[in-house]
């Protein structure tokens, strides 16, 4: 303890002796080099203390890489606490979390951690969303100085960060006013997307304070996000409803509609076959009577009738319509007689035309058999 104590009042002497050596317009001031300090304080330039208060002030001059080369070639010589504490935090600013978390991790273990390094370390595990260790962590340094109001703001953020905000804002009131500790709630809220809560939140605080600068800053930026939120929302909803709307006009684009065909019914054409005219041979049974034949029809006369009657040996009978020569007709073996020469030529070939009348009603016609 006593060595830590020595460390910090070293380190308090040699910064003062920097701020003394960078003002300017004194050139009635005297000033002393820093090694004669330190000389007269009994510390040696080549000592750790006096390298260890030159890195320390280069880091707070923002020159981190000169720092990080001065702490660690303190480290490369010999164990020391609080180089690896140093280290570890600028690792961290460099976006070497897990580099800065072994160094901070490493002095804690190395014993007599204060409430500054278990506060840093407590925070890098933040970063790193380990929120159960890092709760632990900061309690401990809370624990060990509560004055501390970096470490108490700090496990307030960790708390709320898990949803437990009433107990985060009594940490926050109790690291500050009323005010701040309504703007440090809203930041909380904000990081959990919860903005509408957050602007609520910093306007309560304005309102208690109108000059708290950190409450006004987060008030716009929570309004900023709030309008790009809506503006991003609505440009989404209007993307869809043109993506729903393209999409049901291509879905109708790609209907295809029947087409009706109109056909023209052609009723069949029923063509009646014409009966066509083949010759037939009429063929009559034996005892069934010929009907009438295309064969010229002869024109009976008394000189015909007398020719008939004697070439048939029959007396002369009255002359008889065709149809009663067919009816009345009778089969006759008998051979024909002689005509008589003193018979004209023209009754001969009538009464012969009245023969064959008689015949062909008579006479069956039967087809021979094929030889």
């Amino acid at each position: 303890m006593f060595q830590v104590m020595k460390t910090q009042i070293t380190n308090t002497i040699l910064i003062a002796g920097f701020l003394v050596m960078s003002v300017s317009g004194c050139a009635a001031l005297k000033l002393q080099p820093v090694g004669e300090i330190g000389q007269s304080l009994g510390i040696k330039p080549d000592s750790v203390e006096m390298q260890f208060g030159m890195a320390r002030m280069m880091e707070r001059k923002g020159k981190l890489t000169e720092a990080r080369e001065a702490y660690q070639k303190i480290l490369d010589t010999q164990s020391h606490p609080e180089s690896l504490h140093r280290l570890g935090v600028i690792e961290i600013r460099q976006n070497r979390l897990d580099v800065g978390l072994k160094h901070l991790s490493k002095a804690v273990a190395a014993g007599d951690a204060s409430a500054e390094l278990l506060g840093d370390l407590g925070y890098a595990q933040f970063l790193s969303e380990d929120l159960t260790a890092a709760e632990q962590t900061l309690k401990k340094a809370v624990a060990l100085d509560p004055s501390q109001n970096r470490n108490v703001n700090n496990l307030a953020i960790v708390v709320g960060k898990q949803d437990r905000l009433k107990e985060s804002l009594q940490l926050f009131r109790q690291a500050g006013p009323e005010a701040q500790a309504l703007a440090n709630l809203a930041f909380v809220q904000s990081q959990s997307e919860n903005l509408v809560k957050a602007k609520e939140n910093y306007s309560r605080a304005l309102d208690l304070d109108p000059k708290l600068k950190i409450a006004a800053v987060g008030l716009l930026e929570v309004d900023k996000h709030i309008k790009t939120q809506n503006d991003v929302q609505e440009v989404t909803e209007s993307k869809v409803v043109k993506s729903q709307f393209a999409e049901s006009q291509v879905a109708e684009s790609q209907v295809v509609k029947p087409q009706v065909v109109e056909y023209e019914v052609v009723e069949p054409l029923i063509v009646e076959p014409k009966a066509i005219a083949t010759p037939t041979v009429r063929r009559a049974s034996w005892n069934q009577p010929a009907t009438a034949t295309a064969v010229p029809k002869s024109y009976p006369s008394e000189a015909s009738d007398r020719v008939l009657a004697k070439i048939k040996g029959l007396d002369p009978v009255p002359v008889q319509t065709d149809r009663e020569v067919t009816k009345t007709a009778q089969r006759r073996t008998d051979r024909v007689p002689a005509v008589p020469k003193e018979l004209s030529k023209q009754d001969l070939l009538s009464a012969i035309a009245r023969l064959i009348d008689d015949a062909e009603g008579s006479i069956d016609i039967v087809d021979l058999p094929a030889n």
